[in-house]
């Protein structure tokens, strides 16, 4: 009987080392597992609920993507949005869409407005592009974004991201 509360103790005792090594494994290959999406809003009247300005946002479907991100000034995950006079000479080009131009899960670098940009600046053209996106919004809050943050900016080429699901975020 001693015997076989031993073997009991010792297959125990292994299988719990092997699934505590397992875990932490699990962690160093993947370390978003132990982070958790932080998404910190603010409400702008005439708007909705936008990125709080300024704050840290995490976007992590803790497996395999774990994006962090910057708000601007103004509450999107975009570069600072420079004032006119910074821009006035250039090409200015303004992105508004939806989580496609927000863009939460991936780096910045490989956001839309920054290749936009690095294939402008390729060919030549001194181009100014900002991006105002919100996932869930529709084309009445698009409008409505564009006409706080980009009317200012007198863009060139306006670009309006219209995704399927954006015609059922308008109702």
């Amino acid at each position: 009987m001693r015997r076989w509360w031993f073997v009991v103790f010792v297959n125990v005792g292994l299988l719990a080392t092997f699934l505590g090594a397992a875990e932490i494994a699990a962690r160093l290959v993947f370390p978003c597992t132990i982070a958790s999406a932080s998404v910190p809003w603010s409400f702008v009247p005439g708007l909705g609920t936008i990125h709080k300005p300024n704050a840290v946002t995490l976007d992590t479907n803790q497996f395999d993507h774990c994006a962090e991100q910057r708000a601007n000034s103004v509450g999107f995950l975009d570069a600072e949005p420079p004032s006119f006079d910074a821009i006035k000479d250039k090409l200015r080009v303004a992105l508004v869409g939806d989580s496609f131009v927000e863009a939460a899960q991936i780096t910045p670098s490989d956001k839309v407005q920054n290749i936009l940009r690095q294939n402008l600046a390729a060919a030549g053209i001194d181009a100014s592009v900002v991006a105002w996106g919100l996932s869930g919004f529709g084309q009445v809050q698009e409008l409505a974004l564009f006409e706080r943050f980009g009317v200012a900016l007198h863009p060139d080429v306006v670009v309006l991201v219209i995704v399927y699901n954006d015609l059922k975020n308008n109702s």
